[in-house]
């Protein structure tokens, strides 16, 4: 499970990936070519399947959205640009988030709740972990460069 947290500045998200019961660190957010920040939550191998297209998508490599190979396999692909924040979940269209601050993921209302009351991205991921048992190990926290 996941949380990521945007704050207008910095994307953040917890570590903690778990497999079979079994709580392991995960890296869930990355700088991806032309210095745009990516990060995912929902299926682990989908999520990553969806950062490779984007990452090959931006540097004009490969053109097809990854179809999913599980009916019930879910990921979103969270992107931030200095142009705006943009969604990927079912196909190749960018979905804008219109809000100053944003959080995804199974911890998102209490990282939401944290930034309402002022929180940084980094400060509310850890609210997160603090209360969602699906969330933890640790923070990782990228920042936008303009």
């Amino acid at each position: 499970m996941t949380v990521l947290a945007w704050d207008g500045r910095f994307l953040a998200a917890d570590q903690q990936a778990d497999t079979s019961g079994i709580v392991r660190r995960s890296v869930k957010i990355r700088v991806a070519p032309g210095g745009h920040l990516i990060g995912h939550c929902g299926d682990k191998a989908r999520g990553m399947a969806i950062e490779n297209w984007y990452c090959e998508s931006v540097q004009g490599l490969k053109t097809t959205f990854p179809p999913r190979s599980k009916p019930d396999e879910w990921a979103r692909l969270v992107v931030v640009t200095p142009d705006g924040v943009f969604e990927y979940e079912d196909c190749d269209i960018a979905m804008p988030v219109l809000d100053p601050y944003m959080a995804w993921g199974s911890g998102a209302d209490f990282a939401l709740g944290a930034m309402h009351a002022g929180a940084s991205a980094e400060k509310a991921v850890e609210a997160a972990i603090t209360h969602c048992a699906s969330c933890g190990v640790g923070v990782t926290v990228l920042e936008l460069l303009r």
